[in-house]
């Protein structure tokens, strides 16, 4: 299913985070989203760009206020796994803004399952 960005283009990949509380699918809640647009051969001529905007929702109890980021990769083969891609939008939206790694900053990076 197609998704109209802020980039007024038709979106290439959208990815949901959703919350299933207790495992149950109802009442579900979506709590992050990903659209990632091709955006052509770089300047390489061989490799491509990418435009992504990232969203998460607030959450009052967790402390974590809502956000929005838009990231641009270049250099990526699209022969390489989409998780790849995925992978190198998260890395670079989690170095450019600490807002999406609040919760790991503030716990000192700790797992908190860990306990």
């Amino acid at each position: 299913m197609a998704q109209l960005s802020r980039f007024g283009e038709i979106s290439m990949i959208a990815v949901q985070v959703e919350l299933w509380p207790l495992g149950s699918e109802r009442p579900r809640k979506m709590i992050a989203s990903m659209v990632i647009e091709n955006r052509g051969l770089d300047s390489s001529g061989i490799s491509y760009r990418y435009a992504a905007e990232l969203h998460h929702t607030a959450d009052p109890v967790l402390q974590i206020s809502a956000a929005e980021q838009s990231i641009e990769i270049c250099g990526h083969h699209r022969q390489d796994a989409i998780w790849t891609l995925i992978h190198r939008v998260l890395s670079a939206a989690l170095a450019e803004n600490s807002t999406l790694d609040s919760v790991a900053q503030r716990d000192g990076g700790r797992d908190p399952g860990a306990d």
